[in-house]
C-alpha cells in the first residue's frame, strides 16, 4: 500500500515556480470536522488532434461543452503526447513515463493487432495510486487494447469496456456515480471515449452537422495515401461530427455531476492519447509518424478555485506531467515510479516517438528536432510552427540542432522499467492463453478500425 499522504493544494500551488499558479480557497470541512477531499475526473478523447477544436481557433464549432470548460479552467496551448498510437501514449500518460522506458513500443501499422499487448502487474497505474490514498476509482474504456485481459483495469474499483458509441460509456459512468457506496468517498475517474477513431460514423444529426461535398467518401486508411479532395473534405467533416458527438457527451457528463451537487468538488482534465493525420505530411490516419498533426493534442484543466479562469498557457507540458498533477491536486504525494512533475513548472525538453521517429520539443530553444532514427534524417521546425509546415533551412542553427541531438541521445539511453517481450518472442506457460490471443470477433473489429494493414 502506497502512503496516502496529504499535502495542501494551495502549499504545492505556491511552490510551483511559475507565477501562473492558481490559489485555491480553503476548503470547508465535511460534517465530521475533516478536510474534503476533491475528486479527479479524467477524459481522454481518442484520435482528437487540438487544432480540431473551436477553442484552439478552429473555425467550426466543434467544441462548444470543451469550450466553456475552458473559459472556467486554464487551456494549454502546447501540450504534447508522447507518441501517435494509443499504447504508448496512453501509457505514458497513466505511468508518468516516456515510452522508452515502459517499453510498449508501437512498430509500425498493425504492430499491436498482430501482437496483443498485456501490461504486466509490476507497473504502477495512476489509479492505483488514488485506491491507496483511499479514493474510489472507476474506468470506462472504449478502446479495444485497454481492456482488463490486456492488464489495463489494474486499480479500478469498478471498470467497464464496452465497443460502442460514446453515450453507453456515458451512461455507465453516471450510473456508476449515482449508485456508488459510500457517496462521501472521493473518486476517480477516466473515461476514454473511442467515436472520434475511424471510420467516422457521427450518430444522427451529428452526421450531418458539418457540411461535406456529396459524392466525397470517407477515408479509412493509416499511412501515405493518395486521395480526391472531395474524399478529403468528407472525411474531415465526419471527424469534426465524430468530435461534436464526443463534445455533447462530455457535457452529459458534467451535466450529471452538477446534478449531483459533484461539480464544485472535481478537478476536471481534458486530453487525447493522440491526433489524425489528413494529409498534412502526404498520410492519413495516426501510429505513422511525430508530426504536429499527430502529437500535439489538447489539455484543458479546471477545478475548484482554479486562479485565472480563461487562461491560456503558452509553455511547453507533456503528458508524463499530468497524473503527477493531478495527484497532487487531490493532496497525495508523486509515488518514486513516476517521472513527472507539475504542469505548472517548466520542462525544458518534452519528447515523442513512434515506430523509428522521434520528436524533441525544446522550450529554452524554442525549436523542435524531428528525426528519423532509422535513415538519420532530421527536420528542424520553430515551436511555434505547431503542424510543422515550415522546416528550417538545414544548415541554420547548427548549434541549436547539435543541442537538440544530444536529447535524441539521452533520450535513447533511457531503460525500458522491464523488458517487455514481443508476444512472439514470449511463450505462454501451460493453461494459459496465447499472448497473441485475440478473438475473430476482435480481429474483425480491428480491421474495421485500420489496425491490422
Amino acid at each position: 500500500m502506497l502512503p496516502a499522504i496529504r499535502i495542501s493544494i494551495t502549499v504545492w500551488l505556491a511552490a510551483c515556480s511559475l507565477a501562473l499558479a492558481p490559489t485555491v480557497p480553503a476548503a470547508q470541512p465535511d460534517a465530521d470536522g475533516s478536510e474534503p477531499r476533491p475528486n479527479v475526473l479524467l477524459v481522454l478523447v481518442d484520435t482528437l488532434r487540438a487544432d480540431h477544436l473551436h477553442a484552439y481557433g478552429y473555425p467550426q464549432s466543434t467544441s462548444d461543452e470543451i469550450d466553456a470548460l475552458a473559459t472556467q479552467g486554464w487551456l494549454f496551448e502546447n501540450h504534447l503526447a508522447s507518441s501517435s498510437q494509443t499504447v504508448p501514449s496512453t501509457l505514458s500518460l497513466m505511468l508518468s513515463r516516456h515510452p522508452a522506458e515502459h517499453g510498449f513500443l508501437h512498430l509500425g501499422i498493425g504492430h499491436f493487432a498482430r501482437n496483443r499487448p498485456r501490461y504486466p502487474e509490476a507497473f504502477l497505474f495512476l489509479p492505483e495510486v488514488f485506491a491507496a490514498a483511499g479514493y474510489a476509482t472507476a474506468g470506462f474504456m472504449g478502446n479495444p487494447f485497454l481492456q482488463r485481459k490486456n492488464g489495463f483495469a489494474q486499480g479500478y474499483d469498478a471498470f467497464v469496456y464496452r465497443h460502442g458509441p460514446g453515450d453507453e460509456l456515458t451512461t455507465a459512468a453516471v450510473a456508476w456515480l449515482r449508485q456508488r457506496e459510500p457517496s462521501s468517498q472521493p473518486f476517480f475517474m477516466y473515461l476514454h471515449y473511442f467515436d472520434v477513431h475511424a471510420p467516422y460514423q457521427p450518430p444522427g444529426e451529428f452526421g450531418e452537422r458539418f457540411p461535406r461535398p456529396p459524392n466525397g467518401r470517407a477515408l479509412h486508411k493509416n499511412g501515405r495515401a493518395t486521395v480526391e479532395p472531395a474524399d478529403l473534405q468528407a472525411s474531415i467533416a465526419l471527424y469534426d461530427g465524430e468530435i461534436a458527438f464526443v463534445d455533447h457527451q462530455i457535457g452529459q457528463l458534467l451535466g450529471a455531476l452538477g446534478e449531483l451537487g459533484l461539480r464544485d468538488r472535481t478537478w476536471i482534465a481534458v486530453t487525447s492519447d493522440h491526433g489524425e493525420e489528413f494529409m498534412d505530411h502526404g498520410g492519413l490516419g495516426h501510429g505513422t509518424t511525430v508530426y504536429g498533426e499527430l502529437v500535439q493534442v489538447p489539455l484543458v484543466l479546471a477545478g475548484p478555485g482554479l486562479a485565472n479562469p480563461g487562461r491560456r498557457i503558452d509553455q511547453l507540458t507533456h503528458h508524463i506531467d499530468l497524473a503527477p498533477t493531478l495527484l497532487a491536486l487531490a493532496g497525495i504525494d508523486r509515488p518514486a515510479e513516476f517521472r513527472g512533475g507539475m504542469l505548472t513548472k517548466p520542462v525544458p525538453e518534452a519528447y515523442a516517438e513512434e515506430g523509428p521517429w522521434l520528436a524533441i520539443h525544446s522550450q529554452e530553444q524554442l525549436l523542435k528536432l524531428i528525426l528519423n532514427r532509422q535513415t538519420g534524417a532530421s527536420e528542424m521546425f520553430a515551436m511555434a510552427d505547431k503542424l510543422d509546415q515550415k522546416p528550417l533551412e538545414p544548415r541554420s542553427r547548427l548549434a541549436d540542432r547539435r543541442r537538440l541531438l544530444e536529447r535524441a541521445r539521452w533520450y535513447a539511453e533511457l531503460k525500458p522499467l522491464q523488458r517487455v517481450l514481443p508476444p512472439s518472442e514470449s511463450t505462454p506457460q501451460s493453461g494459459e492463453e496465447s499472448s497473441n490471443d485475440w478473438s475473430p470477433a476482435e480481429r474483425k473489429q480491428l480491421e474495421a478500425l485500420g489496425y491490422a494493414q
